[in-house]
């Protein structure tokens, strides 16, 4: 059995639920699957636009498959690769720990070379927040850009994130047609999300704080980075976070979005989309 699931019942129902999910997935794609030192990486590639191509980065136990509301977007001028993160549920297999920042760089940096793409742009989103700065601070060479939304890594983890996390665990559980607005479509998605996340969560996968980035690891960033907080984040002091890049890194475009929570990527995802695609432009 693999490092992620511990039997295979678990295994089963939570790839049940991924590819119940999955069928909602809005544009064509091919599935990839990428060898590396700590594994093989499933990369869902999508689009064939000529800009230089976006690695999707997702945040923790959410999977690739929670970038439905970006891929269409995305992938109308470039091409994209939605990364499903190796020690984590998914279609990617672990076989051996990552131990560091440096694995996690490393592993990256495999899939990278696999995909055989010598540059692209990242966006990542919490967890794959940090996993974008990391690779970048340590290849800035092969990354043409980043896009961070309310990444990790510039602070411990603490008591109000899990009280947030547990609070919108409560809210997945309220039936989705309680809510006015959602289309039938909606409601499919949304449900077959909230069932993957739940499948997701009775795996036995315990996941390793994110390192916290040093100023070193900030100044070492690609210019063309840009951090986007949310006012009201769970994760860190929003505030506090923004003050020390602009004197770290003070080249680095950081937002922070007015009366936004740590679920900013689903509260504002076109803000996101637009975001990322102005920085993944070439530079006027």
């Amino acid at each position: 059995m693999d490092g992620v699931f511990g039997d295979a019942q678990t295994r089963d129902r939570f790839h049940a639920a991924y590819d119940k999910a999955l069928r909602h997935w809005p544009v064509p794609c091919t599935e990839l699957d990428l060898e590396t030192s700590w594994g093989h990486t499933r990369v869902r590639s999508c689009g064939d636009g000529t800009g230089a191509p976006i690695m999707l980065l997702h945040g923790a136990l959410s999977t690739s498959v929670s970038w439905y509301p970006y891929v269409s977007a995305l992938s109308e001028e470039h091409r994209v690769f939605a990364v499903d993160t190796i020690d984590e549920p998914g279609r990617s297999r672990l076989s051996r720990p990552l131990h560091d920042a440096e694995d996690y760089a490393g592993w990256l940096a495999e899939v990278l070379t696999g995909l055989g793409h010598p540059r692209v742009h990242l966006l990542g989103i919490s967890r794959g927040g940090w996993l974008a700065l990391n690779l970048a601070a340590r290849s800035a060479g092969r990354v043409s850009s980043v896009t961070a939304v309310e990444p990790a890594g510039f602070g411990r983890v603490g008591w109000r994130f899990y009280w947030w996390a547990g609070r919108n665990l409560v809210r997945t559980a309220t039936p989705l047609r309680r809510f006015a607005g959602l289309s039938e479509t909606e409601i499919a998605v949304s449900g077959n999300l909230r069932s993957l996340l739940f499948a997701a969560g009775s795996s036995r996968v315990r996941l390793p704080p994110p390192e916290l980035l040093t100023d070193e690891e900030l100044r070492a960033l690609p210019e063309r980075t840009q951090l986007i907080f949310a006012e009201h984040s769970a994760l860190h002091r929003s505030a506090q976070v923004r003050d020390r890049l602009a004197t770290v890194a003070p080249d680095l475009r950081v937002e922070v979005v007015p009366r936004a929570s740590h679920a900013l990527s689903l509260e504002q995802a076109e803000l996101v989309i637009d975001r990322a695609l102005a920085y993944a432009r070439p530079p006027d």
